[in-house]
């Protein structure tokens, strides 16, 4: 908006009332300012881990449940004869929930030191420049997973027990007793299609964090992160500047002979580690972009060769030293919002007051990123020469350099080594740009890879028990598939009715768990980047990846039920 005011004075004499046409007034609460800020972004990934390893617990109580039901069955004789010498009912359930609640605990058991070495690896591997006081297991950790391992074997542990509880005496006590098309448990159907429904929603979401990381890694924020090094020698503060810019010229030329050393520049503030910035008047009237100002930076003549920013337009100050005149180079996003749609190369900038010197535009750069990998949108940047600074505080003693990315470690050591010899007071500073950017990238590398494991693990866990229900279920049809046999079915078709039943219980949980993730998207949707959480992509890649796995799974124990000699079954019958 236009806003018109009058200057008191300048320099003690006063002034005619000035048009301003780029003074923008924001209004905005003053609680958005002063309540609290959003969750960190490690925060918002812990919440929603809790959730996901809550589902893998699901998936493993559902295959634990499973596998009891059956063993129960393996079981019915024997708990028939406890029954028949007078144990009682509750007794009965007291002992086979115990037996429960006693695996569950040897289980967690071993949890906690997987979870040690597993803690331990992470930290080293996602979480290295990270100060722990804490140990990996915490003795409130290590009573909380204690507890809950009780707590799990006994719920999943007394459906199995009452279920048992209830045997037909008549029947369990013959020898070579079958379990009948009436019993063969509805519950243990729904069981795997609810492992199946789960793997899907976690497998669901570990793709859409691992495509979020790869969208995020691919951001072209500007500059060759990993090709760069920033350098700078930390003195005595009270060292003139004509001195310490005289320092990084000298230090500048010496690294610039280092092997492995591309390129060598000087800048007043290094790359997306800082903000400077200066009031500026376009043809004499002040501007303002709104919330990201521009940022002034001073550079020498090949930083912008040096750090990989494209040059669009124009041409920078052919080299260091060269010329006397006030150049100026602009990112395509500056020269959008002070000249829209016009030609900004040869235009005027002025710093500090309207009546200062021109600064001429010479290029127009690509655009970079100002403070951090993800940004809202482009922010303006000018860049004057490190000779002609408008400000004393633009003073370019901080070198950037430019080399492969495979002797980043080696030739920071080399840097580092240089410096001290220059300058013996001093105290390098080295850094690869790449480790200044970790922390922006480190939620969604651990989101990815955890998000990954839990589903890779609750995949795991389903395959288990898809296996173990089809093996146990076509154990207990060897007779049906024995009669087949001999009246001639093939062992392709005794394998495919099997594969198909436990495929149509996997399809219904594939269902039941696409709807899930399809409800439950807007949980995640704050840890993805530049994908929906309804991505049609990954649906269908997950369905695929589970239905192949779990016709594996099937077909295996199938397979080897129905190349069993009918004769050899039949004579055993």
């Amino acid at each position: 908006m236009e806003e018109r005011f009058t200057a008191f004075e300048r320099h003690g004499e006063p002034l005619d009332t000035v048009v301003d046409t780029g003074t923008r007034i924001v209004f905005r609460a003053i609680n958005e300012a002063a309540g609290p800020g959003r969750p960190t972004s490690e925060i918002s990934i812990a919440t929603r881990l809790a959730g996901v390893a809550v589902l893998v617990l699901l998936v493993a109580g559902a295959n634990v449940v499973n596998l009891l039901l059956a063993r129960a069955v393996d079981r019915r004789r024997e708990i028939a004869l406890r029954l028949a010498l007078g144990i009682s009912r509750e007794r009965l359930v007291r002992l086979l929930t115990a037996e429960s609640v006693l695996l569950a605990l040897v289980a967690a058991a071993a949890a906690l030191l997987m979870a040690h070495g597993g803690g331990t690896l992470l930290r080293r591997l996602l979480l290295p420049s990270v100060s722990w006081s804490e140990p990996v297991l915490h003795w409130r950790v290590v009573g909380f997973t204690l507890a809950l391992a009780v707590a799990v074997g006994t719920v999943v542990g007394l459906v199995p027990a009452l279920r048992a509880s209830q045997p037909d005496l008549a029947a369990d006590l013959k020898e070579g007793a079958r379990e009948s098309g009436v019993h063969r448990s509805r519950l243990r159907r729904f069981l795997v299609a609810s492992q199946a429904a789960l793997s899907v929603v976690l497998l669901v979401g570990a793709a859409l964090c691992v495509r979020s990381l790869r969208n995020v890694e691919a951001i072209r924020i500007g500059f060759d992160a990993d090709r760069l090094l920033f350098a700078n020698m930390m003195g005595d503060d009270q060292t003139p500047q004509p001195e310490r810019e005289a320092i990084a010229r000298m230090l500048a030329e010496r690294l610039r002979a280092l092997p492995g050393a591309d390129a060598v520049a000087r800048t007043s503030t290094a790359p997306m580690s800082g903000v400077s910035t200066i009031p500026f008047f376009r043809d004499r009237d002040s501007v303002a972009l709104g919330r990201f100002q521009p940022s002034v930076t001073a550079v020498s003549a090949d930083f912008f060769r040096t750090t990989g920013r494209r040059i669009l337009r124009g041409a920078t100050w052919l080299a260091e030293g060269a010329g006397t005149e006030r150049a100026l180079a602009v990112d395509q996003s500056a020269a959008s919002a002070l000249w829209p749609g016009e030609d900004p190369l040869g235009r005027c900038i002025r710093f500090v007051s309207r009546d200062s010197s021109c600064y001429i535009v010479r290029a127009v750069v690509e655009p970079a990123h100002r403070r951090s990998v993800i940004e809202s949108g482009p922010a303006p940047m000018l860049y004057v020469p490190v000779e002609r600074v408008p400000s004393p505080w633009l003073a370019g003693e901080t070198l950037v350099i430019r080399t492969r990315p495979e002797l980043v470690p080696a030739l920071s050591a080399r840097v580092r080594d240089a410096i001290r010899a220059a300058v013996p007071g001093g105290s390098p500073y080295v850094r690869a740009m790449h480790d200044g950017l970790a922390p922006d990238y480190r939620p969604w590398k651990l989101g990815a890879t955890l998000f990954t494991c839990f589903g890779a693990l609750a995949l795991l866990v389903a395959v288990i028990g898809i296996y173990g229900a089809v093996a146990y279920g076509v154990a207990q049809r060897g007779h049906e598939f024995a009669v087949r046999r001999a009246l001639g079915a093939r062992l392709g078709d005794v394998v495919r009715q099997v594969v198909g039943e436990s495929m149509r219980t996997v399809m219904v949980g594939l269902a039941a768990g696409i709807g899930l993730a399809l409800a439950g998207g807007r949980f995640v949707a704050s840890l993805l980047y530049d994908i929906a959480p309804t991505d049609l992509g990954v649906m269908l890649t997950v369905s695929l990846v589970l239905l192949v796995v779990s016709a594996v799974a099937a077909a295996v124990p199938a397979r080897r039920a129905a190349c069993v000699d009918p004769a050899k079954v039949l004579r055993g019958e």
